[in-house]
């Protein structure tokens, strides 16, 4: 895909890009999400994955902002690997200045969900949908309503 090909704001990426299957990654306890070989195989493509760092209980206070994990560039090439929608975690941000991973990410078309809560909740679910619309306007970020939804036997 060449570059100018890459949509530049929200609203030029199909609706579908918003709604998907969920995989939630359960990487409490690490500075950084590090590439593992497993994500390969539980990792579908197409996919919408969620991060539960445990980062979301620090909202609204100093540190939130400061001190979150950050995504590897070896696990961002695997969610690009993977082929998957987006990523969703429980920290304002993949990375941090100079946002290397966000450009990466943006220009694979792998959009970034940040500051979920509640994450925790779907480590118990076997397969749930995640639909995250942002609002139809011209630019590359945008407030949105994320839900999750379990889906049962044979759903979809």
């Amino acid at each position: 895909m060449h570059l100018l090909d890459i949509p530049k704001y929200l609203y030029e990426f199909p609706l579908d890009t918003f709604i998907g299957e969920g995989c939630v990654l359960d990487v409490r306890g690490s500075k950084t999400v590090e590439y593992k070989e497993e994500y390969e195989h539980r990792i579908q493509e197409g996919q919408i994955v969620i991060l539960y760092t445990g980062h979301s209980r620090h909202y609204g206070q100093p540190d939130y902002f400061n001190d979150y994990p950050v995504l590897t560039q070896g696990f961002a090439e695997c969610l690009v690997r993977r082929k998957v929608k987006m990523i969703g975690l429980d920290t304002p941000s993949p990375d941090t200045y100079p946002f290397d991973i966000h450009s990466y990410l943006f220009h694979h078309h792998v959009l970034i969900i940040e500051n979920l809560t509640r994450v925790e909740q779907l480590l118990a679910l076997n397969r749930f949908e995640i639909i995250a619309l942002p609002l139809n306007i011209q630019a590359d970020s945008s407030i949105a309503r994320v839900i999750a939804r379990e889906i049962g036997d044979g759903a979809l």
